[in-house]
């Protein structure tokens, strides 16, 4: 059987869209809400400005997500890649479709694009797919993933990229040896970046680490008082769900119920005794 993939992608996007599109128009319409378009910079601890008009409050929510981070891969110039938000605007189903990177992003795309019936060859630096989880685990999804006919290359990196003959090229250098891959399509899932370069945190005294990942507490609050860090930009965990949560959290911190994040280093469901988890 073969798969409709324009369909899939039209129906993917469809919901996408309707989901972002219908909280524009929520936020929108909604009375004690002002929704100011454009990207804010601090101007102080309490003081932002927004297409250069000012906009001061007793809190700031700062929830401004990633980007992805792009390697520094010789020939990488020379070639066409994707990441997550361009690949989703796939027209056409990839051939071959190589993965570098076997976080979470690569692995579920690896595993999406095999099953529509592209072939996936999937590099990984680390020494296991998504090094976060549990070496068992790993393993396991490793396994059925080669069972269902990905190519997988662990301990494994991109020595360089080059195009040849309409394809994309990888030499990849293994605990095994050299190895050309060549493919039709390249995704790039090599981690991310928090959009914190512009927000001019330095000025309202917020504190960072080396990654610009936002330093938060427990309630997700950051260095100054009455500005909370949420999502992806603090570096607890770049999912939908911990995104929710973190609202949650805020929420109640300031109604006074002071629902703490446990101390995991990742936001996993061990924190289920000390937290609610938005599923």
């Amino acid at each position: 059987m073969q798969v409709n993939f324009p369909a899939v992608m039209a129906r993917m996007n469809k919901v996408r869209h309707g989901s972002r599109e219908g909280l524009t128009r929520w936020m929108e319409s909604s009375p004690n809400v002002e929704l100011l378009r454009g990207w804010g910079t601090f101007l102080g601890p309490h003081t932002l400005a927004v297409n250069g008009q000012p906009v001061e409050a007793k809190n700031i929510y700062i929830n401004v997500g990633t980007h992805p981070f792009t390697p520094p891969i010789p020939g990488l110039d020379q070639v066409p890649f994707l990441d997550n938000a361009s690949l989703l605007e796939l027209k056409e189903l990839p051939a071959h479709l190589l993965i570098v990177g076997g976080g979470y992003i690569g692995v579920e795309f690896a595993q999406i694009f095999r099953r529509l019936g592209a072939k996936v060859s999937l590099v990984q630096g680390g020494a296991q797919l998504m090094p976060q989880e549990d070496a068992d685990v790993a393993q396991a999804i490793q396994a059925f993933l080669e069972e269902e006919g990905i190519q997988i290359f662990c301990q494994s990196q991109v020595e360089a990229v080059r195009p040849v003959q309409g394809q994309i090229e990888l030499l990849v250098k293994s605990p095994a040896g050299l190895h050309m891959l060549q493919g039709s399509h390249l995704l790039l899932a090599t981690g991310r970046r928090p959009n914190t370069a512009r927000l001019q945190l330095e000025k309202a005294g917020i504190q960072t680490d080396a990654r610009g990942f936002i330093v938060v507490d427990d309630f997700c609050q950051t260095n100054v008082p009455g500005v909370f860090a949420l999502g992806d930009v603090n570096g607890q965990g770049a999912f939908t769900h911990t995104s929710v949560n973190d609202a949650e959290i805020v929420l109640d911190f300031l109604l006074g119920r002071n629902i703490a994040v446990c101390q995991s280093g990742f936001r996993s469901m061990a924190c289920l005794p000390t937290r609610r988890w938005a599923g």
